[in-house]
């Protein structure tokens, strides 16, 4: 059985919004993702 979250794919407007919610809250990495329940390595990767 897999283990983790199956791949989900994501619109280029929800990437934007999430870059641009980091830039303007100031948030890391990590807050970001935590804030939108993805990985930080995609938060990293779409910057």
């Amino acid at each position: 059985m897999p283990k983790g979250k199956p791949n989900k794919r994501y619109t280029p407007e929800f990437k934007i919004k999430v870059v641009e919610t980091m830039h303007r809250e100031k948030l890391s990495y990590r807050e970001t993702a935590r804030q939108f329940d993805i990985s930080n390595s995609r938060v990293t990767a779409w910057e």
